[in-house]
Parts: structure tokens; sequence; C-alpha cells
């Protein structure tokens, strides 16, 4: 099943097709969400991570945040916190034929007022394929999963100085923190 929504996406001609489930057990349903995008005869999956993405997340992390080459050899244990997220059922890939060209990565939280909320912890498209609604995608493909688990907040940290700030913003995400900063105190030495 082939959906065309209202959203920016859409209006550019793009196409959509919701996919869940793993491999052999894949399971069409309709929904508002569009996870096949066909733009300018490129098709472009999402699809749930799985254990065999984690060095092509790594790269993209990489390329997208503009760190040197060697810098994944500092994250000792990044395979683990990709599959923290994929077992939370919130982390997605966007891939085209050749290669993965986005990630997203979130997890259930606790939350005071609304019981919990889903965190979006990485949010990451190569380069050459930014500024095309992919990002916007792979958070809509988030957004489905905590509604389908009866969640009714996403929220994400950036730094206010960033181009990305302003980017959720326009997606709808709200600056909450105002006089509030995220503070973080180490409590014990790394191993060398």
């Amino acid at each position: 099943m082939i959906y065309r929504s209202d959203d920016a996406l859409a209006k550019a001609g793009a196409l959509f097709l919701w996919k869940k489930g793993r491999d052999d057990d894949i399971v069409y349903k309709e929904t508002d969400l569009y996870h096949t995008i066909i733009e300018s005869g490129c098709r472009m999956n999402i699809r749930e991570v799985n254990e065999n993405d984690i060095e092509a997340i790594g790269t993209i992390y990489v390329k997208a945040f503009g760190h040197s080459e060697g810098f994944m050899k500092y994250c000792k244990r990044f395979g683990e916190y990709v599959n923290f997220c994929v077992r939370q059922n919130y982390a997605f890939i966007i891939e085209n034929e050749i290669e993965i060209c986005g990630v997203v990565l979130g997890y259930e939280k606790p939350d005071l007022f609304d019981g919990r909320n889903v965190y979006i912890e990485l949010l990451a498209v190569l380069p050459e394929y930014q500024c095309k609604g992919y990002g916007k995608a792979l958070v809509a493909a988030i957004e489905e999963t905590a509604i389908s688990n009866g969640i009714k907040e996403v929220t994400l940290r950036t730094a206010c100085y960033m181009d990305a700030f302003h980017i959720y913003n326009h997606w709808g995400f709200k600056d909450t923190r105002d006089d509030q900063r995220y503070m973080v105190r180490r409590i014990k030495k790394d191993e060398k």
C-alpha cells in the first residue's frame, strides 16, 4: 500500500510505504507515516535497525557530525548503546539500494507528568542526503512507535546555537528549558 501525505514531502511528489517487522516477519499496515520514500527515481526505505547496521551507523555519526575518522575508537560501547535502543524498539535507519543514509535512536524514559516519554538520543543523516526530509521521516517513525505504545511526548536535546535547533523547532519541537541546564558529574574515572 502506498500513501500520499499532506506534508512538504508529498507536495514534492514523494510516496511512502510503512514496512514494520524484521527480515521474514514483514507486516504492512495502514498508517499516516510513510516509510518508503521514492524521490527522483531513488527508493528510500525506513526499517528497524539490526545488529549488522552498527558499523554503518557509526560511519553516519562520524560524517554527519564532522568527527575525524578515528573518533569511533573512543566510543567503546557504541554497539551496546545502539542495541539498547533496538531492544526498546526505537531504532530506525533510512537506506537506499546502495547504503544506509540516516539513523534515529531513541528510548523510553519515565516522566513525572506523562508517565513516560521517548527520548531521541541520536538523529543523523549523511551530509549528501540532508535537507531532503529523511530526518523528518525518521522522527515520524519514532513518533508512530511511541503513539502505538501509548506515549504522548517525544523529547530530544540540542544546543540552541546549532542549526538542528531551528530544524527541530520548525518540526514542532518546543524549547522548554529556558532556565534549566542539563548537568553531568562524572563519579568514576575512565579505565585506560
